[in-house]
This record gives C-alpha cells, structure tokens and sequence, in this order.
C-alpha cells in the first residue's frame, strides 16, 4: 500500500518562495556590488602603490642599519665603542630587516587583491 499525503502543510510552497527570495536576494547583492567593482580595483591598485612606497623607505632604512652595524663592528674592533653599542646596532638591524620582510608580505597581498578586485570586476 502506497501512501502519499494529500496536502503537505505548504512545504512545497514554502520551499518555492524561499528559493524566490533567495535569488532576488542574490539579484540584489549583484547589482550593489557591479558600481562598487571599479572602485574597490582603484583602492586595491593604490594599496600597491602604498606599500610599495613604504617597502621601498624600508628598505633604505635597512641598508642604512646595516651600514651602522658594520661601522659599529669596526668602531668596536678599534677601541672605540662598547658591547652594548654592538647588541643595539645589531637589534636596530634585525628590526629593520623584520620590518621589510613584513613589507614585503603585505606587497604581495596587495597585489593578489588588485588581481581578485579585478576577477570580481570582470563579472
């Protein structure tokens, strides 16, 4: 014996205006997102710009830390500075050097944003 309801309760209907509601719902997050595309490319494009800039000042702020380490060393080798003076050039030095691998991290993030701000502006 087969036994198949004769009224659901509305499931059904249920079901067919949630899937109703669903797809406007997406129809409208699509149609917010299309005039914010360009201008979420155009943020990410000058987040690389940023950081770049910013590595860039990192980067002579690590070569100049390494200069003074190196003169530092010398200076010691010579008489004229402490061990003190040595341990705080070298951590000025490692702190620079942290500083722009941190940079360089965030440069590459940026960049993969520019490409995903890009792929989200093509749809």
């Amino acid at each position: 014996m087969l036994n198949v309801p004769i009224y659901d309760g509305g499931t059904a209907a249920k079901m067919a205006r949630n899937a109703r509601a669903a797809a406007e719902q997406s129809r409208q997050q699509l149609a917010s997102t299309r005039p914010s595309a360009p201008v979420n490319v155009a943020q990410a494009e000058r987040a690389v710009t940023v950081l770049t800039a910013s590595r860039d000042v990192a980067e002579r702020q690590r070569d100049l830390a390494k200069s003074i380490d190196q003169g530092t060393r010398e200076g010691y080798l010579l008489g004229l500075g402490t061990s003190l003076d040595l341990v705080t050039s070298a951590e000025s030095l490692l702190d620079a050097e942290l500083n722009l691998a941190v940079l360089e991290l965030q440069v590459s993030e940026a960049r993969v944003n520019v490409v995903l701000s890009h792929a989200e502006c093509d749809h």
